[in-house]
């Protein structure tokens, strides 16, 4: 992080057994920023180290697009851009979900600095949005040491 703000990222998933994310990206017009397939190894992330040997494997597949880590006290700006960039697509999505039995959901990372409290505030419009999308929101937070 930089200058030692507060950041969050919100990201976009949909989900499911029986699902080709090629043919949603191509159905929706907008390119993922990462898509799995059932059977892929689920890899540790960069910067986390894997507990035990064991490997995992996706249970499903799964389409998302991430706005990426934004410097922010706010979410209202990050549900903004995320809701500017899908709005418009919302029903489409929805109906392609309803269609593939499907699942979707909006998942916030909110990364905190010390003494920076974040507003999670939901508007209405945002909340109209998730309606439409037929989508679940879940909030990791996470507090983040000042001195790293």
């Amino acid at each position: 992080m930089k200058r030692g703000l507060s950041q969050m990222k919100a990201t976009l998933s949909v989900f499911g057994e029986k699902f080709s994310p090629k043919n949603f990206s191509t159905y929706i017009e907008i390119n993922p920023t990462e898509i799995w397939n059932k059977g892929d190894e689920i890899l540790s992330r960069s910067g986390l180290e894997r507990k035990t040997s064991t490997k995992r494997f996706r249970k499903e597949f799964a389409w998302e697009y991430s706005l990426g880590f934004i410097e922010t006290l706010y979410f209202d700006e990050i549900a903004n851009k995320l809701e500017s960039i899908f709005r418009s697509k919302a029903l489409f999505i929805k109906s392609y979900i309803e269609k593939h039995n499907l699942n979707s959901k909006i998942e916030v990372v909110v990364e905190i600095k010390k003494d920076q409290v974040p507003s999670l505030f939901l508007s209405n419009s945002f909340i109209s949005f998730l309606n439409d999308l037929g989508a679940e929101i879940d909030f990791d937070l996470y507090i983040v040491d000042n001195e790293k």
